[in-house]
């Protein structure tokens, strides 16, 4: 499973929020937002769930593009379980059997599956103050909650091209635990667990034994009928091509066929 890709529509999810949603309530939000680059304010913390809240927080201290171990306060802080859980058959099911696909422009041919499953994730708001970590919270929560942000998308490459598929939040109901972080009370942790829905697709080129064909060209013996090509009923089979039969007999359209390669 590609969770890499996984992983950046979930970045890229929180990030439209900040950009494209939050709105400054404080003064502290008026600094986080005035910060230059979506990566001084938001942040993957890898392999760490919130249980691990504070080294979650030296991850990113270390890391941060300013201030080092001081970097100011609030930071968006997101991070991924490593489990597997199958979404809901209620839901979604996934697509078991290889199905044959036209994957681009180019003639490239492909089998694919697609599996579907649940990634947790939870996204936590550190702030200095309760108001500031209340209100990003409650604005993320209607940011979820509307309609129009209820899927975001994970982009999988295959063949130099980039294939969007579908992650849904599955449930917008949000609420926010606090998580105390050691001894320090200067410090409001408010973290929201979101599940998504995703769809992981596996791609493999077809085989000659599959037994698939491809009509290459069309030819029309009669081209001034073509507009009666809606007639065609029936479909025969010779060794080297398909041979429609239509209800017209002055009309017979050939399309000769190769197996794939």
């Amino acid at each position: 499973m590609d969770h890499q890709s996984l992983k950046a529509g979930v970045v890229d999810y929180v990030a439209r929020f900040i950009e494209r949603e939050l709105v400054a309530t404080s003064k502290p939000l008026r600094t986080f937002m005035a910060r230059p680059t979506i990566a001084d304010k938001l942040a993957l913390v890898d392999g760490r769930m919130v249980d691990q809240a504070d080294r979650m927080l030296k991850s990113w201290r270390e890391a941060a593009h300013e201030g080092g171990q001081n970097a100011p306060l609030p930071v968006v802080l997101v991070a991924t379980s490593k489990d597997y859980a199958s979404t809901s058959l209620s839901s979604a099911r996934p697509i078991a059997q290889q199905k044959y696909m036209h994957i681009d422009g180019s003639g490239n041919r492909m089998h694919v599956r697609v599996d579907k499953n649940d990634l947790r994730v939870q996204v936590a708001f550190f702030c200095a103050d309760g108001d500031t970590a209340s209100s990003m919270v409650s604005q993320f929560k209607l940011y979820c909650t509307d309609f129009r942000h209820r899927y975001a998308s994970a982009y999988f490459e295959h063949l130099g091209y980039a294939y969007a598929f579908a992650m849904r939040v599955e449930d917008s109901n949000l609420f926010a635990s606090n998580v105390a972080v050691g001894e320090q009370t200067n410090l409001t942790v408010l973290v929201v667990d979101l599940t998504f829905n995703c769809e992981i697709p596996y791609f493999k080129p077809p085989s000659p034994d599959d037994g698939l064909t491809l009509v290459k060209h069309v030819v029309l013996v009669k081209p001034d009928e073509v507009q009666r090509r809606h007639h065609v009923y029936t479909t025969t089979h010779n060794s080297d091509a398909f041979v429609f039969n239509s209800t017209d007999p002055t009309l017979e359209t050939v399309g000769y066929m190769d197996q794939l390669p």
